[in-house]
């Protein structure tokens, strides 16, 4: 892919060429363009949008328009950042199949573990719900708030 933009305050001149291969994975090039851009916002910012209480977390809710928008910036990054790593690669969810042991072969565990593998499994599935759950929030609030994006 090439793109150019020109530097802010001359005439705008915008020209981008997509390669084929750019729309095989479109999120993941989309997510290699959006992160960046995201982290230099969060980092230079000089102004913060209206953010509806139910789009913040508890922990910030009460804080200033700043705090709870640095937040929700960072939300947004974290949730493309996650398009980078293929499943392999991905350390949450490689790290709890290994601690809760859904990585060995049913015929590799003994009858006696199954319960306790069980109950370790239902705990990764819940976590496994909770980092989906918090990718979608993230991009949710890129969506909502795509407005706001500017310095």
């Amino acid at each position: 892919m090439f793109a150019y933009i020109n530097e802010y305050g001359e005439k705008q001149v915008v020209d981008v060429k997509p390669d084929k291969y750019d729309t095989y994975n479109l999120d993941w090039t989309l997510a290699q363009i959006i992160y960046p851009l995201l982290i230099q916002l969060r980092d230079t910012t000089n102004g913060s949008p209206e953010m509806d209480d139910e789009d913040v977390h508890p922990t910030v809710r009460h804080e200033d328009i700043h705090t709870r928008w640095d937040w929700a910036l960072g939300e947004m990054a974290w949730a493309f950042a996650q398009s980078f790593d293929d499943y392999a690669s991905n350390d949450m969810i490689r790290e709890t199949e290994i601690r809760h042991g859904k990585m060995f072969p049913d015929g590799d565990v003994g009858s006696w573990l199954a319960d306790s593998v069980k109950r370790m499994y239902n705990d990764y599935e819940w976590e496994r719900d909770v980092y989906q759950k918090r990718i979608l929030n993230g991009r949710m609030l890129f969506a909502k708030y795509y407005g706001g994006l500017w310095d």
